[in-house]
């Protein structure tokens, strides 16, 4: 049986009513219901659908959801945003987890938060500064080897412009990496994707190339790639 949480928000109505409650939480309260949450994401129907599959759950969940606790990472502390991270190392599948939207919406949320945080400097300690480094150097290499994976299969490709989740979540990787040879593995590994949507000749596609590429810091764009060898 589902987390009483997971299990309300398996319903439309859920999905819809949530967001209402949330205005009303205290910070700590909020949290709770944000760790709990993160805690038991493989009980939610949406983390069970895989990018590219078209589904309403899944845009509903974005629309109601997301926002609000967007805004409220964007207020954490570094302290918050580790401990909210160590949940979804410890307790799910990266892999697994990064196949779908919503899962790389939370991964991509905690990235970005926490790089804005280290950019920031001011009331960040340095045990909080390495606990982060050892999060994203433990996530980094959960997922070596499989970020080409993340990318929707194009045999399951239901909904143009899903693929957007996984280049901003690739780019808030880039930016964040800790070492050079971070940034290496990621472009070796999706090099392929890179090229293939750079001779799409779709805007989507070039802007999101060039998204992964100015993460990268490579001084290029999809439109200097689009004429190379695969």
């Amino acid at each position: 049986m589902p987390h009483p949480i997971a299990y309300f928000l398996s319903y439309a109505k859920g999905k819809r009513v949530i967001p209402r409650v949330l205005r009303f939480l205290s910070p700590d309260m909020f949290l709770g219901f944000l760790t709990t949450l993160l805690a038991r994401l493989e009980g939610l129907d949406v983390c069970n659908i895989t990018i590219g599959r078209s589904s309403e759950a899944v845009d509903l969940f974005l629309t109601h959801i997301v926002p609000p606790i967007v805004g409220f990472i964007s207020e954490m502390p570094l302290h918050v945003v580790n401990n909210c991270m160590r949940v979804i190392l410890e307790r799910h599948n990266l892999v697994w987890l990064g196949k779908s939207k919503v899962g790389l919406a939370f991964l991509t949320m905690f990235l970005s938060r926490a790089e804005i945080l280290k950019q920031g400097g001011q009331g960040v300690g340095e045990a909080e500064l390495g606990m982060w480094a050892d999060i994203y150097n433990f996530l980094f290499a959960s997922l070596h080897t499989h970020f080409e994976s993340l990318f929707p299969a194009q045999t399951e490709v239901e909904k143009e412009g899903d693929e957007v989740f996984v280049w901003q979540f690739l780019a808030a990787l880039a930016v964040g990496a800790t070492t050079v040879d971070h940034q290496r593995v990621l472009l070796t590994e999706v090099r392929s994707k890179v090229l293939e949507a750079s001779r799409k000749g779709d805007a989507k596609a070039e802007a999101n190339v060039n998204l992964f590429l100015n993460a990268l810091g490579l001084g290029i764009d999809a439109s200097a790639l689009a004429g190379m060898p695969a």
